[in-house]
């Protein structure tokens, strides 16, 4: 009994790094969207700005996307806010 024991801790323990490392892979080929980004722009009805982040989370399993985007007041128009966050999961 404790062989068979033994043999099913090293089978799960020989098989570990093969799950930690797909995680690790599986966002690779977006490696170049991770972090915080800003952009600015302007035209008709006026200017505006804004900053969106991407980031992996709960152990690299899911991508999340934030954004958040302010345009002032111009032409009678209140000045407005705005924030979303998507999820993605692989």
């Amino acid at each position: 009994m404790k062989s068979k024991v033994l043999i099913l801790v090293l089978v799960l323990l020989l098989t570990l790094p093969s799950f930690t490392q797909q995680n690790s892979n599986k966002w690779s080929k977006l490696d170049y969207l991770i972090g915080n980004w800003k952009g600015e722009g302007s035209g008709k009805p006026g200017q505006g700005d804004g900053t969106f982040s991407f980031k992996l989370d709960l152990d690299k399993n899911i991508l999340v996307r934030t954004s958040h985007s302010e345009y002032p007041a111009s032409e009678g128009r209140p000045a407005a806010n705005y924030s979303k966050g998507y999820c993605c999961k692989s």
